[in-house]
């Protein structure tokens, strides 16, 4: 569904389309970079539709997003977190949250 020139993507399409990056990369970490660069010449997306799919893919705990160098310089990278058994920011918040009550 298309509305105000952004593309609004359902949970399953979130999740069905970052499993099909990371099966067309065959990697546990993505560069930013190239989520983006797959997402529009494949899919066609516009920038702003790929920023809205990594956001509500972080959002919905299937990706963490953190920084790491490549060929020696800072760039966003792009993982799942049960590829390399990390908790899913969500869940992480979660536990921070119970945490703080206690």
């Amino acid at each position: 569904m298309i509305m105000s020139g952004k593309r609004r993507f359902t949970d399953r399409e979130v999740i069905s389309l970052v499993e099909e990056v990371f099966r067309y990369y065959r990697v546990v970490r993505v560069f930013k970079s190239e989520f983006m660069r797959y997402f529009r010449l494949f899919k066609g997306l516009s920038e702003d539709e790929v920023g809205e799919l990594l956001m509500r893919a972080e959002d919905l705990g299937v990706i963490n997003i953190g920084v790491d160098l490549r060929g020696g310089r800072p760039e966003i990278v792009i993982w799942r977190p049960e590829d390399i058994d990390d908790i899913p920011k969500k869940e992480l918040e979660d536990i921070l949250r119970r945490e703080r009550r206690i």
